[in-house]
C-alpha cells in the first residue's frame, strides 16, 4: 500500500456518512493507498461536542482501516483543502447534493483542480468529477 497518497473522505454528523466511508474505502483499495477520514464542525461545537456521533464516526473508520481527524472551523472547504494537500490525497470523497450546487464540493474543486472528487448518492452511486489532466500538460 502507498502511504504517501490518500483517499480523504469528508463526512458530517451523520449517520448516513458510513456510505462515504464505504466507498472511499473502495476507491483507496483500488488504488492501493491508504483511507482518511475527515470531519469538520462548527467552532461553536467544540465546547459541546457531539462524543456519540464522533464516536460512532470514529469506529466506522477503524472498521475500514482508516485514520479520522477531526476540526473545529466555520470554513470547512479551507480544513478539507489542506488535509487533502499534506496527505496527498488522489481521491476527496463527499456526500452527493441533491438540491443542486453545494458550495462544499465547487469550492474544493476550484482550489483542487488537480484531485478528483466522487461523490456518493444515498443510494450508494458514486458521481466523479475528473481532473483536466491534459489541460495541464500542454
Amino acid at each position: 500500500m502507498d502511504k504517501d497518497r490518500c483517499v480523504l473522505v469528508c463526512v458530517t454528523s451523520q449517520s448516513s456518512c458510513e456510505r462515504l466511508i464505504r466507498a472511499g474505502a473502495i476507491i483507496a483499495s483500488e488504488n492501493d493507498c491508504s483511507l482518511l477520514v475527515l470531519s469538520v464542525f462548527p467552532t461553536n461545537g467544540c465546547y459541546t461536542p457531539d462524543l456519540d456521533t464522533i464516536g460512532e464516526l470514529d469506529r466506522c473508520a477503524r472498521g475500514n482501516n482508516a485514520q479520522m481527524l477531526l476540526f473545529y472551523n466555520d470554513f470547512p472547504f479551507i480544513v478539507a483543502a489542506s488535509v487533502a494537500k499534506k496527505y496527498n490525497a488522489i481521491n476527496i470523497v463527499t456526500g452527493f447534493c441533491e438540491n443542486g450546487v453545494s458550495e462544499f464540493i465547487t469550492s474544493l474543486h476550484a482550489v483542487l483542480p488537480e484531485t478528483a472528487i466522487s461523490m456518493v448518492d444515498k443510494d450508494e452511486k458514486i458521481y466523479n468529477i475528473i481532473p483536466d489532466v491534459i489541460s495541464r500538460t500542454h
